[in-house]
């Protein structure tokens, strides 16, 4: 913005100034006053009163440059649809196009995928075809037991064990079949109501176990050795008997 009219102001206000501070009568005899001349030049001087415009920066001149190129090509565009209307026409079915394949990519994509995950959204998680422990016979589990042996698995070895132990001692009615009931309750059941020979290698067959699940103390082959026996018993029904292994 030009600053000269104000700048013209302010010298006029100088000259003003030192009218009036004539004395009157002297109209005639005024002379500007000695450093009216001094001042004026000050004034001019000031960058404040600069009568050119900034020289505008790189970025002002970029900003610029960007401008007046976007202004003209949406002229351009503007002033093609304005003289075409069947351009417009195409470019609006252009965009419904697009509009409507992305959509549609959309819906067969979350379809697939909900087909792919059926049921609650969760993973399909097929059965394995091997039998679980509790589908198999204390027998199965037993010889399991002794193949867990002779590979060195104690953990397994205590683990088939008991199971061993306790589908058999079910199967014979000594246990009930609440399968929450932890091997110690089991151990109690069967100390208040089972033979009186298997008691006593139920309830070492579970705390060998106990043992290494949860205080971590590994066994030894011994140990192990009469944890498969004391099974072997309780599932052959013969607490006499030694299981051959």
């Amino acid at each position: 913005m030009r600053k000269a009219p104000f700048a013209v102001l302010m010298v006029f206000a100088v000259l003003t100034v030192g009218v009036a501070g004539a004395a009157p009568g002297d109209d005639d005899s005024w002379t500007p006053p000695s450093d009216a001349r001094e001042r004026v030049e000050r004034i001019l001087k000031d960058p404040v009163f600069q009568l050119e415009e900034p020289t505008p920066g790189p970025a002002e001149k970029m900003m610029a440059s960007v401008r007046e190129f976007l202004f003209r090509v949406f002229s351009r565009i503007s002033a093609a649809i304005a003289l075409n209307s069947f351009l417009l026409t195409v470019i609006l079915w252009a965009v419904i196009a697009a509009a409507l394949l992305g959509a549609g990519w959309l819906i067969v994509r979350l379809t697939r995928d909900r087909s792919a995950i059926p049921g609650s959204g969760l993973p399909t998680i097929r059965r394995s075809s091997r039998p679980t422990d509790r589908e198999r016979s204390p027998e199965d589990l037993l010889a399991e037991a002794r193949a867990a042996f002779r590979a060195g698995r104690a953990r397994d070895v205590l683990r088939l064990s008991l199971v061993a132990s306790i589908r058999a001692l079910r199967a014979a009615g000594y246990l009930p079949g609440n399968r929450s009931m932890t091997d110690l309750e089991g151990a109690r059941a069967l100390e208040a109501t089972g033979p009186t020979d298997l008691r006593a290698p139920f309830r070492a067959l579970v705390v060998s176990h106990d043992r290494l699940v949860y205080a971590g103390l590994k066994p030894d082959s011994g140990e192990l050795d009469q944890a498969l026996d004391l099974a072997g018993r309780i599932v052959q029904g013969e607490p006499g008997a030694g299981a051959a292994r």
